[in-house]
């Protein structure tokens, strides 16, 4: 099963709140938790991170994620 979410935010960050949506969707689940990934764009670029695990283990509190998806679209 694939769930596909996305947020608008005017100049701020998105990671966080794609970050708790894509939580939120794996808690719902039936299936296993087999791999996430999250995309934003910044000044006309694309950045991306993606693997396989669950989004507490792809996507750490704290982790160098926030520093890298740092779009305000995602």
């Amino acid at each position: 099963m694939y769930g596909i979410c996305g947020y608008v935010n005017n100049g701020q960050p998105v990671a966080p709140v794609l970050r708790e949506m894509l939580s939120i969707m794996e808690k719902h689940r039936l299936d296993s938790k087999e791999s996430c990934g999250m995309a934003t764009v910044q000044e006309g670029k694309i950045a991306f991170m993606k693997n396989v695990g669950s989004v507490d283990s792809v996507f750490p509190l704290g982790g160098d994620w926030s520093q890298i998806l740092l779009g305000s679209v995602g």
